[in-house]
């Protein structure tokens, strides 16, 4: 096996996009799924609106931005209605996470075509191959 430094600059560039794009905003939801035991309605309902805006604002593509400001206004509308209220519309949960997963699969193509197929660096750090 080949030590990581060996690893071709692109699919580094790659692997830090997917790891400060996709899976560090998501961090809270897994520690308080952890440490709760369950993730409530307002931490899903709120990451879903935060995480949305920003993956749409960082694309490059129209064709998710649009989708994914829409998708974060109506995420920020439940949120305030389950803080508000405190009735969690039905379906809520689910919602969110296919929303989640949906902005989140379309952000890895980006990104792939971005950093592997163009070679677009996400950071500059010393080392790796070209």
């Amino acid at each position: 096996m080949k030590p990581l430094s060996e690893t071709p600059r692109v699919w580094q560039q790659f692997a830090a996009s997917l790891a400060f794009t996709i899976f560090l905003p998501i961090v809270p939801l897994v520690i308080e799924a952890w440490y709760e035991g369950k993730v409530t309605a307002q931490s899903l309902t709120l990451a879903t609106a935060i995480y949305a805006a920003t993956i749409g604002i960082s694309s490059r593509n129209a064709m998710l931005l649009v989708p994914a400001v829409l998708v974060s206004l109506i995420f920020a509308a439940v949120f305030g209605r389950v803080m508000n209220s405190g009735e969690v519309p039905s379906g809520c949960g689910m919602a969110s996470v296919i929303s989640l997963l949906a902005i989140s699969v379309i952000h890895v193509s980006e990104r792939y075509r971005r950093h592997v197929l163009a070679g677009e660096a996400f950071i500059q750090v010393e080392g790796g191959k070209s």
